[in-house]
């Protein structure tokens, strides 16, 4: 699936999202001393989650505030439906002291729900230090970190793929996904008033 023409392929099914995929795909395998099959997995669980970014822009799949817990509740669920996924997932296993919200094959995801708007990526930094706290405790070089934003938006949704990028974090030996999920959008016809 991830070794054909990019031009020709569908990974979440939302094409600007898709193509972002494809360029963090190849900046993950340059990493050196880095395991194929934890790139690997991490680019399955990123597809997953891009499908969902996608999905909330065209559906407004998350109406109103959410709080972490339902979002982690709703991810979970998410990801268990996929069947590359689905039983391998684990949820609160310990590491470096604390608890990660999910995880697969030992590369953390870890997950937040904020009610500010988030415009960028950079504008998540002050969790990557947790999400790369996991990971070095579960000896992964590759992790992911979700963020909702279910601020009450009074503006058009910025496109998804323009908030996916990667993050590095631990001297540069940690690469931290990190996508963006917009919620709580407004309603189109409210913004032409």
């Amino acid at each position: 699936m991830w070794n054909a023409d990019a031009t020709k392929l569908q990974i979440c099914g939302y094409p600007g999202l898709d193509k972002t995929l494809f360029a963090l795909r190849d900046a993950l395998r340059r990493r050196p001393d880095v395991p194929q099959a934890e790139t690997a997995d991490a680019l399955l669980v990123l597809a997953a989650l891009c499908n969902l970014a996608g999905r909330a822009i065209q559906d407004a799949e998350f109406k109103g505030r959410w709080d972490e817990a339902s979002f982690q509740r709703h991810v979970r669920a998410e990801l268990r439906r996929h069947p590359l996924i689905g039983a391998d997932l684990d949820e609160h296993a310990h590491a470096a002291g604390g608890i990660t919200d999910l995880s697969l094959h030992g590369i953390p995801i870890e997950l937040k729900a904020v009610d500010t708007l988030i415009s960028s990526v950079e504008q998540c930094e002050s969790f990557l230090g947790q999400t790369a706290s996991y990971a070095v405790a579960k000896s992964k070089r590759t992790a992911i970190l979700c963020v909702l934003d279910s601020s009450n938006k009074k503006t058009a949704p910025v496109p998804p793929e323009a908030l996916l990028d990667i993050r590095t974090q631990a001297q540069g030996a940690v690469s931290i996904c990190v996508l963006v999920i917009q919620g709580n959008l407004a309603r189109p016809s409210a913004l032409s008033r």
